[in-house]
């Protein structure tokens, strides 16, 4: 399985915790059953469960895109594919890690506005928005704003919707639409885009 390892931070201490934070994130996306040590070898290819492991066994692979790395902050999206045999369908998983590449401090979505404003209204307004003009999506339909990752100019929402029919579907909303709610002291927030 292969997934980002970082370099070139001026703290040997922040750097090794960066890198444990990137393990751990990539390993809380698998199966106990199908962990092992880390190795550099490539991913799985192939489409689905097309190429399927051994009767009884899970192949598993990690893809990871990285959104943004300035002003001190990376924002990795992890997504995680399990398929056993036999297996109609893979079993997948997004999950977005923001750390501050100083401190080491990791952000939960909460972190990045200021307390007593409506972000997750806000958010979750933008998200049903977007989604209302591509797809099919109820009123009624739970949204979450929880899982995230940034890149340059947006925050992409990570599988807003659970349904398995909106499997697939992340939702970038520019950071420009809730600009007033971030956090002054957040990197980044000042630069409206």
């Amino acid at each position: 399985m292969a997934y980002p390892e970082i370099a070139g931070l001026s703290s040997s201490e922040t750097l090794a915790s960066v890198n444990r934070l990137v393990d751990q994130a990539v390993l809380a996306t698998i199966p106990e059953s199908c962990q092992t040590t880390r190795d550099a070898s490539s991913a799985r290819k192939g489409e689905g469960c097309a190429d399927l492991p051994d009767p009884g066994k899970t192949d598993v692979s990690v893809e990871y895109s990285v959104g943004l790395v300035n002003e001190g902050i990376l924002s990795v999206r992890l997504h995680r594919t399990a398929c056993t045999n036999p297996s109609l369908h893979p079993d997948d998983t997004v999950e977005g890690l923001t750390v501050n590449l100083a401190t080491g401090t990791v952000y939960q979505v909460a972190d990045l506005f200021r307390p007593g404003t409506p972000w997750q209204e806000t958010l979750t307004q933008a998200v049903r928005e977007k989604l209302s003009a591509t797809t099919k999506v109820g009123t009624n339909v739970p949204i979450s704003v929880h899982r995230f990752f940034l890149k340059e100019g947006a925050l992409v929402v990570l599988r807003p919707v659970s349904a398995r029919a909106f499997h697939s579907i992340d939702v970038e909303v520019p950071l420009k639409r809730v600009q007033p709610m971030l956090r002054a002291d957040f990197p980044g927030s000042s630069d409206g885009k």
